[in-house]
């Protein structure tokens, strides 16, 4: 029987080709896929520092993302992205940006978690510190924000 071992050179060179392409390869349950961020696999301390990074960063498809769609059906500025980006975007017109200072261990209860935050609002007029809590509920899509801003709470 003739032997169809691959002679050393050529062995080497495919062995280097199979590590340099496993090591191209993502890794499993990132949650970032082609710059977009997967937000299902947030945590809701997460999802509330991201919701804050995205607005100093004004990209607000990630706020908008992060949102919970029985908010996006009550408030009137929320409804379309277009909307919520036009409110989001009027607090640039008096703010240069925002500092998160500090995400506090969610409380979570089933679906159900508040996690405490204190952020520093950068305005024209010097800077404000605001320290509050958010409400998220666990939708099939991820954690959400049922109030992010207004009078109106997604109680659904």
């Amino acid at each position: 029987m003739k032997s169809t071992a691959l002679p050393p050179p050529l062995l080497l060179l495919l062995l280097t080709a199979a590590v340099a392409l496993a090591s191209c390869a993502p890794p499993q349950q990132q949650p970032q896929q082609q710059g977009k961020i997967d937000v299902s696999l947030l945590q809701p301390a997460e999802v509330v520092r991201l919701y804050y990074e995205s607005f100093d960063k004004k990209d607000y498809a990630a706020m908008y993302a992060l949102i919970s769609d029985g908010f996006k059906e009550i408030e009137p500025t929320a409804k379309t992205y277009g909307l919520f980006a036009a409110e989001m975007g009027k607090y640039f017109k008096s703010g240069r940006g925002m500092k998160v200072l500090e995400m506090k261990e969610p409380e979570v209860d089933g679906d159900t978690a508040v996690v405490g935050y204190r952020v520093v609002l950068q305005l024209n007029t010097g800077e404000r510190e605001l320290d509050s809590v958010f409400t998220l509920r666990k939708r099939h899509n991820g954690w959400k924000l049922i109030h992010p801003y207004g009078q109106n709470i997604d109680t659904g």
